[in-house]
């Protein structure tokens, strides 16, 4: 991997690089779209959006490319840019888009959802995007017999890893001898199978599965601090489940330089749990001030884990994303109502309120928020009466856009890409398995009910 790493830079160098540049204006009043978003489809795969003038260019090595050009509020565009199309070593266009929030009928939304993958024999349990490719995790059953400290996981036994290409034929298929718990997919645009044992590092070489073991502690060290990288730094991050605050930083590897990004906490979670030293025995109280005096950590944080509180019904882990699109990196705190959104090496910051998890919207809200990272759009899951929504959240604005509201009830294992909404799904009282379906997105004007 550090080979590869390392060769990637001279590959691109060695290349012809050109420029695209398109700009976008609304077909009726000529006005400027931003966050449009596009990309372009070749031998290797770009994307970028619009900035508030309407234009975006992308760098890209010789080539033809179809490029997709999406936003959800006006009709979706492809076009062609053939090698030739590029003059002097750029290609430059000015396209008119059509305001269409609602672009299909009542009869053609609530169409049956396409079935991407079903077998008589195996569950569908969980699903990652790798490298252009499907990997489903797919299981036997669900071992029911588990200890008191897994009782909250759900742990798949019979596991088969199933690879699909893009007309969701089976490319490959490797069994799991360990009982799997699901993907892990924070580590950049690699999958981990976390398991009861060690996790499992999974790659696409050639349309082949292959797996590889990775040890409780350099999982524990490499892959779970680390998240993504943008501006020659990777971001990565000190959570941890059990503390009711985080912070995330870039750090850069040439020169292990380190750049705050964003300390997250729950103010309100955090005096309770601060306070939970003062209800300790006198034998507790010692305890935690003998390990202040030997680590430097304050007592009143030893004295929340010696009583117990992260495993009790108040505390509620930390849930504030970080993703990145195009060349910005987003924070999303719930805690303080705002999406950040930095740019320009971190130095440039803007905050957008958000309130899809408060009041009215926020009884229903899932706790998560869905990242497309083929489009760069931001969706919040919302669940009421077993009906699943997705609501588009403007990334200008923190508005809402609309809602989408899944056809099937009940469904688990949501994930979006490029536009389409995949989840998995058991008809109720059924003696089908649980298949993997998928949906295409269209946001409209429909209360969450």
């Amino acid at each position: 991997m550090i080979l590869i790493g390392m060769m990637l830079p001279l590959f691109f160098m060695a290349q012809e690089i050109q420029t695209l540049e398109l700009s976008f204006v609304d077909s009726a009043n000529e006005e400027p779209i931003s966050d449009v978003n596009v990309i372009a489809q070749g031998q290797q795969r770009f994307g970028a959006a619009s900035d508030a003038k309407g234009k975006v260019v992308l760098r890209l090595p010789l080539n033809s490319y179809l490029i997709k050009i999406s936003h959800v509020a006006y009709e979706r565009q492809d076009i062609s840019v053939k090698k030739e199309d590029f003059v002097d070593g750029k290609f430059t266009q000015s396209l008119e888009l059509v305001f269409a929030p609602n672009l299909l009928g009542d009869a053609v939304i609530d169409a049956k959802p396409d079935t991407v993958y079903g077998h008589q024999e195996y569950h569908v349990g969980d699903l990652a995007f790798l490298n252009g490719k499907l990997l489903l995790l797919t299981y036997e059953k669900e071992d029911r017999w588990k200890r008191q400290e897994d009782a909250k996981k759900t742990i798949y036994e019979g596991v088969k890893l199933v690879l699909l290409d893009e007309q969701r034929n089976m490319t490959d298929a490797r069994s799991i001898d360990d009982k799997a718990l699901g993907f892990y997919t924070e580590f950049y645009d690699d999958v981990l199978l976390n398991t009861l044992d060690d996790p499992i590092y999974v790659q696409n070489q050639n349309d082949e599965i292959q797996c590889a073991k990775v040890s409780m502690d350099d999982y524990n060290n490499y892959f779970l601090p680390l998240i993504d990288s943008l501006d020659n730094k990777d971001l990565a991050s000190t959570y941890n489940p059990d503390y009711p605050g985080f912070k995330y930083f870039g750090f850069n590897m040439e020169d292990s330089s380190l750049i705050d990004i964003k300390e997250v906490v729950d103010e309100e979670l955090m005096i309770q749990f601060r306070s939970e030293y003062k209800w300790l025995g006198t034998r507790a109280k010692l305890q935690a001030a003998r390990l202040e005096l030997s680590t430097g950590i304050d007592k009143e944080i030893y004295g929340a884990y010696l009583s117990g509180f992260t495993h009790g019904p108040y505390y509620r882990s930390l849930y504030a994303p970080l993703y990145v699109s195009n060349d910005s990196a987003f924070v999303i705190d719930h805690y303080d109502n705002f999406m950040y959104c930095y740019t320009n090496n971190y130095q440039d910051r803007d905050s957008i309120p958000i309130s899809y998890h408060l009041g009215k919207m926020g009884r229903s809200w899932d706790d998560e928020v869905l990242f497309d990272e083929l489009t760069g759009d931001v969706y919040s899951l919302h669940r009421r009466n077993g009906n699943a929504y997705l609501c588009g959240v403007n990334k200008t604005t923190g508005e809402l856009l609309g809602t989408f509201k899944l056809y099937f009830r009940h469904p688990e294992t949501i994930k979006i890409s490029g536009g389409e909404v995949y989840y998995t799904y058991r008809p109720f009282e059924s003696q089908q398995k649980k298949y993997l379906y998928k949906e295409l997105i269209y946001l409209k004007d429909q209360a969450i009910r």
